[in-house]
């Protein structure tokens, strides 16, 4: 063989190209091109991808005709649940409250975050201080009756039963009346009278 032949086989071949299937590439097709050249697919090959935790799914479907593999990704049903707990507790706190009652009525319903006052009146005061609320009756009270077993106090006076009575106007026990202008014994006898030792003694 001529050398100038032997030369240009050897060129020939050094000049050829070949395409080799690699990481992730399922195969290489050559076609011969209209005009005549190589024409090389390269086909890739489906991929994988999984969850790096549990608190997410990856799901793979099957390849399609173009060797495409889509995955998708949701949260895991537990990481679905644990949410779900937060917003039900949020909806709980946004939607419910507290309400106060008292010996009459009721408060408001109150959201977390609101202020609720406890308030006195003429004979109770109230302090709040740190993370409690006092509630102290004042030493000195305004009242309009006190009731101790049959013993009555209010604005008219004393009262002890039905008969015995302190007012502004003097004492009454019964029918018999002691006040500033003298004693009404109510035509009773007075009894136990010492002598008397000077002009002006009752005897």
């Amino acid at each position: 063989m001529p050398p100038a032949t032997n030369q240009l086989k050897q060129q020939s071949a050094a000049a050829r190209t070949e395409v080799a299937a690699g990481t992730n590439i399922k195969d290489v097709v050559k076609t011969t091109g209209a005009n005549g050249q190589d024409v090389y697919t390269v086909n890739a090959k489906g991929t994988t991808a999984k969850a790096g935790s549990d608190k997410v799914t990856v799901t793979a479907s099957a390849e399609d005709a173009n060797n495409v593999t889509d995955c998708s990704i949701d949260l895991a049903d537990n990481t679905k649940a644990e949410i779900q707990k937060g917003v039900d507790a949020k909806t709980t706190v946004d939607t419910k409250g507290l309400t106060f009652n008292g010996d009459s009525g009721s408060t408001n319903v109150e959201k977390l975050g609101s202020t609720v006052t406890v308030a006195g009146d003429d004979n109770i005061t109230t302090e709040a201080q740190d993370d409690k609320v006092t509630v102290k009756l004042n030493k000195d009270l305004v009242v309009d009756s006190v009731k101790a077993g049959d013993t009555t106090v209010n604005n008219d006076g004393v009262k002890v039963g039905d008969d015995v009575a302190l007012t502004q106007d003097g004492v009454k026990a019964g029918d018999v009346k002691l006040t500033k202008d003298g004693l009404n014994n109510a035509g009773n006898k007075v009894t136990k009278v010492a002598d008397g030792t000077d002009d002006t003694d009752a005897v």
